[in-house]
C-alpha cells in the first residue's frame, strides 16, 4: 500500500470510528454538559458514545490490569490488537444492546471484508473465544462499561435502563452479573476484582 493510501485509509477509519454511536452507552461527557444539555434523553444520539471512544479506553483498562493476572498464556499484544478489531463490525451492521443482542454471521462477515489479511487470524481468535489473550480481553470489554457507569452517575445509569432495557433500579445489578461474570470466572484476580467494581456499584446505586 502507497504511503498516501495508506494515509487516506487511517484518516477514513477515524473519522468512521469517531462518527458511529454505540446503541446503549455511558455518556460521561453529559457531565460536562450539564450547563448547557439539559434533560438527559438516553435516546439522544449525540450523548452515546462513539465507537472510538469504546475501543480507546480498552487498552488503559488492559495495561493497567495485566501486570496482576499472573497468567503467562496472556500475550499482551495479542490482547491489544484483539481489543482494536473486536468491533470493527459495528461499522457497517451498527451495534446493538449487548444484553440482549446474538451475534450474527453478518458481523463476521463485515468485519473480515474490512479488515487487512493480516488481522484474520486474530479475528479467528475472537470468533473461537477459546485464546488465553482473547478471554482476557473479552473480560476487559465486559468491564470497561461498570466504570462508565460509575464515571457518568447514577441517576443516568438508572434511566438507560430505564429506557433500553425496561428494567427499574433494583434489577440493574442482577442483570450485570447474570451476564458478565462467566467472562471474568477465567482468571481469579479478574473476578475478585469485577466483584469489587460491582460492590463500588452497588453503593452508589443504592
Amino acid at each position: 500500500m502507497t504511503y498516501p493510501k495508506l494515509f487516506d485509509t487511517i484518516i477514513a477509519l477515524l473519522e468512521w470510528y469517531g462518527t458511529v454511536r454505540r446503541k446503549n452507552t455511558q455518556p460521561i461527557n453529559q457531565r460536562l454538559l450539564q450547563d448547557i444539555w439539559q434533560p438527559y434523553d438516553p435516546d439522544q444520539y449525540l450523548v452515546r458514545e462513539s465507537l472510538i471512544e469504546h475501543v480507546w479506553c480498552l487498552p488503559i483498562l488492559a495495561t493497567t490490569i495485566f501486570p496482576y493476572i499472573e497468567d503467562p498464556r496472556v500475550d499482551l499484544w495479542e490482547a491489544l490488537t484483539m481489543l482494536a478489531i473486536h468491533d470493527i463490525w459495528e461499522l457497517d451492521v451498527w451495534d446493538e444492546i449487548w444484553f440482549t443482542k446474538n451475534e450474527t454471521k453478518h458481523e463476521s462477515k463485515a468485519a473480515i471484508a474490512r479488515l487487512h489479511p493480516l488481522y484474520h487470524n486474530y479475528y479467528h481468535d475472537i470468533e473461537l473465544q477459546t485464546s488465553p489473550s482473547w478471554k482476557f480481553a473479552k473480560s476487559i470489554d465486559k468491564i470497561a462499561p461498570e466504570f462508565l457507569d460509575i464515571m457518568c452517575g447514577v441517576d443516568i445509569t438508572i434511566q438507560r435502563y430505564a429506557q433500553h432495557m425496561g428494567i427499574g433500579p433494583n434489577e440493574i445489578m442482577p442483570l450485570k452479573l447474570s451476564h458478565k461474570r462467566k467472562y471474568m470466572e477465567r482468571n481469579l484476580y479478574i473476578l475478585w476484582f469485577f466483584e469489587y467494581v460491582c460492590e463500588r456499584f452497588d453503593e452508589i446505586l443504592r
